[in-house]
């Protein structure tokens, strides 16, 4: 298979491990995962930044929509991001949003807001794995991309 435009395979180094249990919940292992976890917003004409709680074997404990909006945004503060990783009893989170105009290409804003995120949940004892932007032909990885440490 074809890896979609964007495809970067680098970050934290537990972002790509590979739990080989017979878990039914789905597992993230990388950006291309969380691009196919998408697929319901991938093309749609509305931004969504989607909370994924994921456990330590890099298996979804929850998925949440935390912000809808507009073509172009979706306003959510630090506090909607973790509140379902705190309330999910999670540690780890990926952030993914959709971008309606076909261009991953992450925004300063997009980086700022996850520099943001990244910052309340070191504080709070949580890990920022990834954010990811998606959109229907492909993917950027913003941690991929060295954006966030």
């Amino acid at each position: 298979m074809t890896k979609p435009r964007g495809y970067v395979t680098s970050g934290p180094s537990n972002w790509t491990l590979r739990d080989e249990s017979k878990s039914p919940r789905l597992a993230l292992w990388g950006p291309h995962e969380v691009w196919e976890a998408c697929e319901d917003f991938r093309g749609v004409g509305i931004e969504h930044l989607i909370v994924f709680v994921v456990d330590s074997r890099s298996r979804v404990m929850k998925r949440a929509v935390v912000a809808t909006g507009s073509t172009n945004v979706a306003r959510a503060s630090v506090a909607d991001v973790v509140r379902p990783v705190l309330m999910g009893g999670g540690e780890h989170m990926i952030l993914a949003h959709n971008h309606p105009t076909n261009e991953p290409e992450p925004s300063e804003d997009d980086v700022m807001f996850t520099r943001a995120v990244q910052r309340g949940a070191d504080l709070l004892g949580l890990t920022l794995w990834d954010h990811v932007v998606v959109c229907a032909d492909g993917w950027v990885s913003i941690r991929g991309r060295g954006l966030v440490g």
